[in-house]
């Protein structure tokens, strides 16, 4: 089931927003809620408290087999906002490899999106991803993160899924 999470909503209050009310009203997949849709289920690409943006639970071994077992394959896109204007050396640091909690990640690719007067905000995708991941690459370039939303995983967007709402996946979608 992906999810938006909104920022500030940490995994039991992503449980709480599992409720038929706040299902998307316009899912396409044409599947009626049962009781055994919102069982067992497991977060398999958990975020950190203060970002918002998409989460997917599972009670699917497959789903959860490709999204943990396989989790360093999988591509992640997030937009990260941060404070003031972003240097050369900076956007420089956040395209190298580095290391978060003691190990070691893949590079991430990183771009300025959009340069406003006060903010940046940058354009991250990775393959996998660690809560905490984004907060440590703009610590280590020097940057200050003011917010974080992942936009997409795998080939799975977030695109009109509205925030605190939750759908089921259609039976096309993959990660």
């Amino acid at each position: 089931l992906p999810i938006y999470k909104p920022a500030g909503v940490d995994s039991a209050g992503q449980l709480r927003l599992l409720v038929a009310e706040r299902h998307m009203a316009n899912d396409r997949s044409g599947l009626v809620l049962l009781k055994k849709h919102l069982a067992q289920l497991v977060c398999l690409t958990p975020l950190e408290p203060a970002a918002s943006g998409l989460v997917v639970w599972s009670q699917h071994a497959g789903i959860q087999r490709k999204l943990v077992e396989d989790g360093s394959l999988v591509e992640h896109e997030a937009i990260a906002e941060v404070q003031g204007e972003v240097s050369s050396q900076a956007l420089k640091r956040l395209n190298e490899s580095s290391v978060v909690d003691g190990r070691a990640m893949q590079a991430a690719k990183v771009s300025v999106n959009h340069t406003g007067p006060e903010t940046t905000r940058l354009r991250l995708a990775y393959k996998g991803y660690h809560p905490g991941q984004t907060v440590q690459l703009c610590d280590q370039a020097g940057l200050a993160l003011t917010a974080l939303k992942r936009i997409r995983i795998g080939r799975l967007p977030l695109a009109a899924l509205p925030e605190g709402q939750w759908r089921f996946l259609l039976g096309y979608e993959r990660f």
